[in-house]
């Protein structure tokens, strides 16, 4: 079944899934809703055990305890030059990248830049050149 639209109603959605069959013999709406809410709450399991784990392995890898990552993470502890440069040899980036690129902004500049081929990142350094000259101070 593909995504429901913003605006499906419940009856729409309900006339939906049973066209489909993927919840076989349902008995009103909320049996649905139930069902889906069942889903997401087992995915965010799933994601917030994967995100423990890849904590547990950071905390690993620059020596640190899991709470440190965490509160560093949350923003309740500060980091040194030293603490930086662990955190980016074990995430495989620079520590230039740890404090400018948020990587949920799939359309930010390094968003782009990541997913581009090496021949689109010769283009997009011309563009980036052409635009904002090649100093970057031009006008």
């Amino acid at each position: 079944m593909g995504r429901a639209s913003a605006g499906m109603t419940h009856a729409g959605l309900t006339a939906a899934v049973i066209a489909s069959g993927q919840l076989g013999a349902v008995k009103n709406e909320q049996d649905i809703f139930d069902d889906i809410d069942s889903r997401l709450s087992g995915i965010a399991a799933y994601a917030g055990a994967a995100a423990s784990k890849l904590k547990e392995q950071l905390a690993e890898r620059v020596g640190w305890s899991v709470g440190n990552v965490s509160q560093l993470e949350r923003g309740l502890q500060g980091y040194s030059d030293e603490g930086l440069v662990l955190l980016a040899e074990a995430l495989h980036c620079t520590p230039g990248q740890i404090l400018e690129v948020d990587p949920t902004q799939d359309d930010a500049i390094w968003s782009l830049w990541e997913r581009a081929k090496p021949a689109q990142r010769q283009t997009l350094l011309e563009v980036a050149k052409g635009m904002v000259g090649k100093t970057g101070t031009d006008s």
